[in-house]
């Protein structure tokens, strides 16, 4: 687990250095020199790139994940170029839909939007860049590389971002200027993953005509069912805030925008287990290779239980400072705390119940993670399509709640029946009964009405204490508490 561990620390590490340079774009430097409006716009202009990304990909980063053990122990050539081949005809055929169905599109929308007509082209060059980012970071992955990619997207990228913000306010730049700079540096993403396997020599486009038939035919089997996985997941994820910004009758890119704010929020909730994913798929992908049932056992359980401990951690954090959060941000949306809420407890789901998605997708059961989420994907549309117009931006997030919640529960269900894996322990459950304390505690601190940062600090200083106490007295989490442990033991405090 040494190089779990290692790459996990630094992936996390980088991801919430991201989370802080990204709170600072959307909380402070968007509304403030660009407005809501365009935030709005650029939260509904990647809500089409990222559903139509996983059709351009069309399963070719999953074809290198299943199939690379296979070709690095023979030494064959001839993958890259295979997987490269299926995602150019994916990216062209993507392409093509979003030029021909430009006014379809644009018409669907119910409130009048020049902007969005303005700047939908914007939408091809992003959707590009993407895709070959996600092609070269599953590259990466299959070499054990996955610090590189996180900190490319989520931290640098950002870091960029932060600086166009800042240039345009500086120097007074045009919105079409900053938009163009910003979907340059999409490509940057692409361009230095590139540099890195070249300058490796792990970018070989060698042509093996051996491949064969069967394995062709296999491998876009497999590709095909987890890019329809991957194109239902990623409906799931951006239809709500796509269907705000085309289905809401006044103020809707504003409505985007306040509610992109808070799923942004919510998902730093997800950090953790996107740290620790990137290394585990791989390994995951090996134990199904050499039949390591026992090892990945371990593994789901460790992942969930360490999650549901950190992410609940996190959840909580926010949620005792709800009402100071909404304060800062000067969001006087009445429903933006109703959006973190239920978008907090799905996220909460999804990091709880561990890897089990990543299991399936590299079991021969993979199809059925495809059945399961073209399910609920077309359960995410219907639900947004008939409770954003009644509940506004909340029914988006009960929408979003349902269909993640249902996807969770299918794919735990399925694990356990079909493989014989179990991710919860009794551990989960002393997990939630302290949380549950933690929450009936703060209820009854007083609040320090005028004194805001005041109030942040106290409320935010008892409940870590409270966590650190249960973390080392309860045993919820060895792996943590070692972690800690050891951490405490560098500044001179021993805990037995």
């Amino acid at each position: 687990m040494g190089i779990i561990a290692r790459q996990s620390i630094w992936n996390t590490a980088l991801l919430y250095a991201g989370v802080l340079i990204g709170y600072v774009n959307v909380v402070m430097l968007f509304p403030r020199i660009l407005g809501d409006e365009a935030y709005g716009l650029t939260r509904i202009i990647l809500s089409i790139v990222f559903i139509g990304m996983q059709f351009a990909l069309l399963g070719a980063p999953s074809v290198l994940m299943r199939y690379f053990p296979g070709f690095q122990e023979g030494k064959k050539p001839g993958l890259i170029p295979f997987a490269l081949s299926i995602m150019g005809i994916g990216s062209l055929l993507v392409t093509a839909a979003l030029v021909l169905f430009k006014e379809p599109i644009i018409s669907f929308k119910v409130e009048d939007s020049a902007l969005l007509s303005e700047y939908y082209y914007l939408s091809i060059p992003i959707l590009l860049s993407m895709t070959f980012y996600m092609f070269f970071t599953a590259l990466c992955r299959v070499h054990l590389v996955t610090t590189l990619p996180v900190f490319v997207y989520e931290f640098l990228f950002k870091f960029i971002t932060a600086g166009l913000l800042i240039g345009t306010w500086y120097f007074g730049w045009s919105l079409s200027f900053f938009l163009g700079c910003w979907t340059l540096s999409y490509a940057f993403n692409a361009i230095v993953l590139l540099m890195h396997l070249i300058r490796k020599k792990r970018f070989d486009l060698r042509w093996n005509p051996s491949l064969g038939r069967p394995f062709v035919k296999e491998s876009l089997d497999f590709g095909l069912f987890n890019m329809m996985s991957g194109a239902s997941n990623s409906i799931i994820s951006n239809v709500d805030i796509l269907m705000i910004g085309l289905l809401l009758t006044t103020q809707s890119l504003e409505s985007a925008g306040v509610y992109a704010i808070m799923v942004y929020i919510g998902n730093t909730i997800l950090m953790p287990g996107k740290g620790l994913g990137t290394i585990a798929t791989p390994l995951i992908s090996q134990f199904f290779e050499r039949n390591e049932k026992q090892k990945m056992q371990d593994l789901y359980e460790r992942t969930s239980l360490n999650q549901t401990v950190v992410s609940g951690f996190i959840f909580l954090a926010l949620f005792i400072n709800l009402e100071n959060m909404l304060d800062v941000l000067q969001l006087n949306n009445d429903q933006a705390g109703q959006v973190f809420i239920l978008i907090g407890l799905a996220r909460l789901a999804q990091t709880g119940t561990g890897v089990n998605g990543v299991i399936i997708n590299y079991s021969p059961y993979y199809r059925w993670t495809t059945y399961f989420i073209l399910m609920l994907s077309i359960v995410a549309i219907i639900s947004n399509y008939l409770l954003i117009p009644i509940y506004g931006i909340t029914g988006a997030a009960l929408a979003s709640f349902i269909s993640i919640m249902g996807f969770e529960f299918l794919k735990w269900a399925f694990v356990k029946v079909k493989l014989g894996l179990q991710p919860f322990k009794s551990s989960h459950l002393k997990a939630v009964l302290v949380a549950a304390l933690l929450v009936l505690i703060n209820h009854y601190l007083p609040r320090l009405e005028g004194w805001l940062w005041w109030d942040v600090l106290y409320r935010s200083a008892i409940f870590a204490s409270l966590c650190l106490l249960a973390l080392l007295t309860t045993n919820i989490a060895p792996d943590l508490r070692d972690v800690v442990k050891r951490n405490l033991a560098k500044i001179g405090i021993t805990i037995p």
